[in-house]
């Protein structure tokens, strides 16, 4: 990590060459399908972060980052609305893993971070790794699918009042049995 230029040719080509690639795209991109892209190695795999980047720009990374940005707002909505503590810790679990490997690709792709092979969700073509992937989204939205809403104001002073007739008669029932 200290000395790209020695290494350029070698160990650090490829992130050399996807970093590359993110500049070149500046703010609108070159368009998806050019043939003028800077040549990134498996650039579907790990690197489809540096791919996109010069295709889109930095307008279509904003995109990205704001859909991954949505679906994690969600995931977190619903472990807020999950019936259970285990539906609310899988959410979660699955928030952490998409945080993580967000942050651990874009650093990969801007020379930031070392190279560790982890996949940008939802883009890159990973197999395990995207199955695992949606694997866990579909545990997340079955918790959705089936928890609980949150009480609303108008729910809680429907129990409440229930709460407050079933004392009542309570308090009538003992009144009759004392002598």
């Amino acid at each position: 990590l200290f000395y790209r230029e020695k290494y350029a040719d070698t160990i650090m080509y490829q992130q050399l060459r996807g970093r590359q690639a993110i500049g070149e795209g500046q703010l609108f991109g070159r368009g998806l399908f050019q043939p003028q892209h800077v040549y990134v190695p498996r650039s579907e795999n790990d690197f489809i972060f540096s791919y996109f980047a010069e295709s889109c720009g930095f307008i279509g990374c904003l995109l990205v980052f704001g859909l991954l940005f949505v679906v994690m707002v969600k995931l977190l909505k619903t472990a807020y609305r999950a019936r259970n503590r285990v539906g609310a810790y899988v959410c979660v679990g699955v928030f952490a893993t998409l945080v993580f490997q967000t942050f651990i690709n874009v650093g990969m792709n801007l020379m930031l971070l070392p190279v560790m092979g982890l996949t940008l969700p939802f883009l890159s073509a990973g197999g395990t790794s995207v199955l695992l992937l949606y694997l866990s989204v579909g545990l997340a939205l079955s918790v959705g699918r089936f928890g609980e809403q949150p009480p609303t104001l108008d729910a809680a002073k429907a129990d409440v009042a229930q709460l407050g007739n079933n004392e009542n008669v309570q308090e009538k029932d003992n009144d009759a049995k004392r002598p």
